[in-house]
């Protein structure tokens, strides 16, 4: 006797996986083509095989794929997004596609180390997102990081691309 089984979830898995992949190339050229033309071309003509790099408000991933395409397999990308949302998507992304040199944190930069309150204006993804002292607003909870002037010593770092909010 042979036991059933349905296949759609698998398919509907593989579609999903497809499209979001798709997604994500087909930002990552809009950006080297279009958006951030001389940006996109600066790293890729700066960042070689094995060297480390890190993308500060890694948004939905542009930079860091390409950032992942110059490193190479031994090299690595430290990707930081602080919006929930937007860190799911994009590990979700990183998953799916299999790229082993991103490695993605839900963190914040601020001048102080701890927990902060992240304000998104329409509560979903917003490029106005902020570090803010009061709690009027809905706001996610947040740890925060310095960034340390003394980045190239500590890491090697060839590179790092840092979108500011708010």
């Amino acid at each position: 006797m042979m036991a059933y089984t349905n296949k759609k979830p698998y398919l509907k898995l593989t579609l999903m996986n497809f499209f979001q992949q798709y997604k994500l190339v087909a930002r990552a050229w809009r950006y080297r083509l279009i958006i951030d033309k001389a940006e996109i071309q600066y790293l890729l003509h700066n960042i070689k095989t094995n060297d480390r790099c890190i993308d500060i408000g890694a948004h939905k991933g542009a930079y860091s794929y390409w950032m992942s395409k110059c490193v190479g397999q031994k090299g690595e990308v430290y990707a930081f997004e602080p919006q929930p949302q937007l860190f799911k998507s994009f590990e979700s992304v990183i998953i799916s596609s299999k790229i082993l040199n991103i490695q993605l944190s839900q963190l914040g930069f601020s001048d102080t180390i701890g927990v902060n309150r992240l304000i998104v204006p329409n509560g979903q993804v917003s490029p106005s997102a902020s570090f803010l002292n009061f709690v009027l607003i809905p706001n996610v909870a947040l740890t925060s990081i310095t960034l340390s002037l003394n980045l190239n010593n500590e890491f090697g770092l060839k590179l790092f691309n840092c979108i500011v909010y708010g």
